[in-house]
Order: C-alpha cells, then sequence, then structure tokens
C-alpha cells in the first residue's frame, strides 16, 4: 500500500507561495483556474500561484503569460523582497 500525499487546503485559498518541487505545485499547475505567476530562486524554487478569478477582482494589470522571475533590487536573486 502507498503513502497517502497531504496536498493542504489550496483548493479554498486565493494565492499559494510554496517550493516548486512538491506534489502541491505540481497539482497547481495542472488546476483550471490557477495560474504560476512568480518564481524566486533562493536556494530552492519557490512559486507564487494565482486563483485567476481572485487576480481578476485584484489584479491592477492582467496576470502574465509566464511566471515573472522575481529580483532583489541589486539584480542579484530574491524570494523575499519585491519592490514595486
Amino acid at each position: 500500500m502507498g503513502d497517502t500525499v497531504v496536498l493542504g487546503p489550496w483548493r479554498t485559498a486565493d494565492l499559494a507561495i510554496l517550493p516548486t518541487r512538491t506534489a502541491t505545485a505540481a497539482a497547481l499547475d495542472t488546476a483550471a483556474g490557477w495560474r504560476r505567476a512568480a518564481v524566486a530562486r533562493t536556494g530552492e524554487t519557490l512559486g507564487l500561484w494565482v486563483r485567476e478569478s481572485w487576480w481578476q477582482g485584484a489584479g491592477v494589470a492582467p496576470l502574465p503569460l509566464r511566471p515573472v522571475e522575481l529580483e532583489s533590487a541589486d539584480g542579484s536573486p530574491c524570494g523575499y523582497v519585491v519592490r514595486a
């Protein structure tokens, strides 16, 4: 018998931030209505997934076609600081 994989409560969320190499990330990448909006390379790659219906009401611009690569102000990879 195989182990059960627990994916967490992503189905009730509007945003999700988690490592890209997880079962939940794989589920979000294939889930209808969700889009990976950004990635940050911090030693491990983190992703930001957005529920498209939420973004339509909260976003100020359309979601990008490809995930945005986040960087620090000096251009180095960063997953903790985002400046507008």
